[in-house]
């Protein structure tokens, strides 16, 4: 145990004295903020955007006044103003002998097809509204279906508010986890093919085991994560401190548990992809091409990662449920579906399911480093 402990403290200080541990500690928040900050102003940009609708006779006010990105001017009130330029514009004509109104749509925008048929179904229910109205009570109350749907679904079990509010930052969420985890297990093949051409390690095999080494090497660059994880969360809590009214607001998702199981599925998902780029490295000689071997295990973690970002369209279909329990894909899967109100049960397996597995890929992984090791330097 001591010999592992001083392979971990070894392999650690040689992560951290590097340059480009710290470089990517202080530039990853700066980018993260940079999209942050992208994607609310481009949301907040869709807020603002202005649909004009004017109106000649002034009679659809109650169609149009009070929905949202909706402006509306009765032609004999208000005109536009002439230093506003609308992307989109409605106007309503005088009425035919139906009472249907003639109406213009002009529009720039790329959805306009979408803002044409919002549009379209506000003044045709409006209309058609007013139309039965005109009716006498005894037909309309015909017309009316009263229908009482029992509602038997279980408590806590409703997503909507995660779909149409979270789902932005939960792909942003997974995208960093499947970052995390690729950078940190490439980080243990290219030390691993470093290692194999090191006269040093000659020497170390003297006296320690190689399966302490792939151990130490594992846990070493996993404690770098650790302590950039910390960084990062000190950074993200002094961010919310900052601008906790607009924070809180936006990642009210981040819960304790939250965090406890996006640190777990981090160290679950590193420990199974760094055990694979370990096997990797063991049957790499460092004179050959690593690249021809890496891309299988790159084109799987890719796999896993566009499997978790489909899935987010539908938390509870089959794709996202299978793939839950399957270890190459759960690590991106667990902190998006945690979001969405994910049973307990189905956690706990699921991280089970990955840590075994893990377990037993890092077992082959010790194996493999060791015999490949020794036979390499036989020759």
């Amino acid at each position: 145990m001591n010999k592992l402990m001083l392979i971990i403290h070894r392999e650690y200080r040689a992560q951290v004295t590097q340059r480009s541990f710290w470089l990517m500690t202080l530039l990853l928040p700066m980018l993260f903020g940079c999209g942050y900050y992208l994607l609310m102003t481009a949301t907040s940009g869709n807020d603002a955007r202005q649909v004009y609708v004017i109106d000649r006779e002034g009679s659809y006010a109650d169609a149009f006044t009070g929905k949202a990105g909706i402006t509306y001017l009765s032609e004999r009130e208000n005109s536009l103003p002439d230093d506003v330029t609308p992307q989109t514009v409605l106007y309503i004509g005088t009425k035919d002998e139906k009472g249907v109104p003639s109406t213009i749509f002009y529009s720039t925008e790329v959805n306009r097809e979408e803002t044409k048929q919002y549009l379209t179904c506000l003044l045709s229910d409006y209309i058609l509204h007013q139309k039965l109205q005109e009716l006498p009570d005894e037909m309309r109350s015909r017309l009316d279906v009263p229908l009482d749907i029992i509602d038997l679904s279980p408590i806590g079990n409703s997503t909507e508010i995660a779909e149409h509010e979270y789902f932005d930052r939960l792909v942003i969420f997974s995208t960093l986890i499947y970052l995390f985890i690729f950078i940190y297990s490439a980080r243990v093949l290219q030390s691993t093919v470093q290692e194999k051409s090191n006269r040093i390690l000659e020497i170390l095999l003297t006296s320690v085991k190689a399966r302490d080494l792939i151990y130490g090497k594992i846990i070493a660059i996993a404690l770098c994560g650790v302590t950039q994880f910390l960084i990062w969360g000190a950074l993200f809590l002094l961010f919310m401190r900052i601008d906790c009214s607009t924070a809180s607001d936006d990642f009210a998702f981040i819960t304790p548990g939250w965090t406890i199981l996006f640190f777990l599925s981090f160290m679950g998902g590193y420990l199974l992809y760094a055990s694979l780029f370990a096997i990797v490295g063991a049957y790499i000689n460092p004179e050959t091409d690593s690249r021809q071997f890496v891309v299988p295990l790159t084109f799987l973690s890719l796999i896993a990662f566009y499997v978790g970002l489909y899935s987010l369209n539908d938390m509870s279909g089959n794709l996202a449920a299978w793939c839950t329990y399957l270890p190459f894909t759960s690590p991106m899967l667990l902190v998006t579906r945690y979001a969405y109100d994910m049973p307990v049960v189905e956690t706990l397996c699921s991280l089970a399911l990955l840590f075994f597995f893990a377990g037993i890929c890092i077992h082959f992984a010790s194996r493999i480093y060791q015999s490949r090791l020794l036979s390499y330097k036989k020759r």
